[in-house]
């Protein structure tokens, strides 16, 4: 059976076309003026048939109730005041506070060392032997001829002090005791710094050298860190330089192991690297209980560069803009009929972070806003609240 709408369209256009009873190809105007003239009537009879219709079918939908219009479906929300905050992502690394490097004070080929990269040490706990042949072998040498004086410097004493013997020859044997004395203490310090010790507790980051390579004074033998005390270095674009203090609270996101920390900008840097216009930030950190934070782990920080207090903000992909660039979202509202319809909002917009965007004008607190299923209406139309 036809629907009443559809019958009406029907009967309308068949009147509008029996009463239009074109001319036949003879009687149309031979001129361009008649042509454009007879355009120009049809269009206005067009014109007021389209006005009928849309009110016949005003007039059905509220008459026939026989037939329910399913209503387009819009999740709703009431607009509040909250804080915005505006966050700037930069890149950082994770590295340790405390970072030494354990040296040799001698030249000398490595013959043992006595730690893996990853152990725990401790401070003072030696890690590495540098030969020590020679210097033992002087050190036994020294020791016969120190012991020899002595017993040389005992006999001179005694007769010194019997005045037998002249001074001469009591202050040569008490000079040589002393000097091989003094001798025999560097070899032992020398001895001593064959053995390479930890400068710090920590854990065995980096290994520069093993067991039968060459030691130079000076150079790294191995690198130590301290996993408990951490800092996250930061490259801070230049455009940021003054938005980031020293005191300032960031968030730090760990995307390897899923993990978000706080922490406070305790150092920015006084100068501009010239190669990626970037200025150094750092802020402390502390480990974690599991140990999953370590030294250059790549980090990203979040910086806050700007705030707004108790402002109203909407999702962005609420927000739609007309064609002369004007920007609008869907507000609850409802027609004379009490029926509840979406009413078109011209707002103004500030600042967009994380899909959120501050409305500066155009709304008030307590409005209703229409979210999803809202980009479909048109203004006015009626809808269905989602429950």
């Amino acid at each position: 059976m036809i629907e009443w709408r559809s019958l009406i369209v029907l009967l309308a256009l068949s009147g509008f076309i029996a009463c239009s009873n074109e001319p036949s190809s003879g009687e149309w105007p031979e001129d361009l003026a008649g042509l454009k003239e007879v355009q120009k009537e049809k269009r206005s009879e067009l014109k007021e048939l389209e006005e009928v219709l849309k009110e016949l079918e005003k007039r059905i939908q509220k008459l026939d109730t026989s037939q329910t219009r399913a209503l387009p479906t819009v999740r709703l929300d009431t607009l509040v005041r909250f804080d915005f905050n505006h966050f700037v992502e930069v890149q950082g690394t994770v590295q340790s506070r405390d970072e030494v490097s354990a040296t040799s004070e001698l030249g000398g080929r490595i013959t043992s060392m006595l730690v893996n990269e990853g152990d725990h040490v401790r401070e003072g706990q030696i890690i590495a032997q540098i030969d020590d042949a020679t210097l033992q072998a002087q050190k036994n040498e020294v020791e016969s001829q120190l012991s020899l004086a002595i017993d040389l410097f005992k006999r001179q004493k005694q007769l010194w002090e019997k005045e037998i013997g002249s001074e001469v020859q009591y202050l040569q044997a008490k000079n040589n005791k002393e000097n091989l004395e003094k001798r025999l203490q560097t070899l032992e310090v020398n001895l001593a710094k064959t053995k390479i010790r930890a400068p710090k507790s920590g854990v065995v980051d980096e290994l520069r050298l093993k067991s039968g390579e060459f030691a130079s004074p000076g150079l790294p033998i191995a690198v130590i860190i301290d996993h408990r005390r951490l800092k996250v270095v930061m490259e801070v674009p230049e455009n940021y330089l003054g938005k980031v203090n020293e005191g300032d609270t960031i968030i730090l996101n760990f995307p390897n192991i899923d993990e978000q920390r706080w922490a406070i900008v305790s150092l920015v840097g006084s100068r501009i690297n010239p190669r990626n216009r970037t200025f150094t930030a750092e802020a402390l950190l502390t480990a974690d209980s599991d140990g999953l934070i370590r030294p250059n782990m790549l980090v990203t920080a979040e910086i806050n560069d700007y705030s707004e207090p108790q402002v109203l903000q909407v999702p962005i992909n609420m927000v739609q803009q007309e064609i002369g660039g004007d920007k609008f979202v869907f507000v609850k509202g409802r027609r004379s009929d009490g029926q509840t319809v979406a009413v078109k909002q011209s707002i103004t917009t500030g600042r967009v972070y994380r899909g959120q965007v501050v409305v500066k004008e155009g709304l008030e607190e307590g409005q209703i806003l229409l979210l999803e299923g809202a980009r479909n209406l048109r203004d006015g139309e009626p809808f269905s609240p989602l429950k």
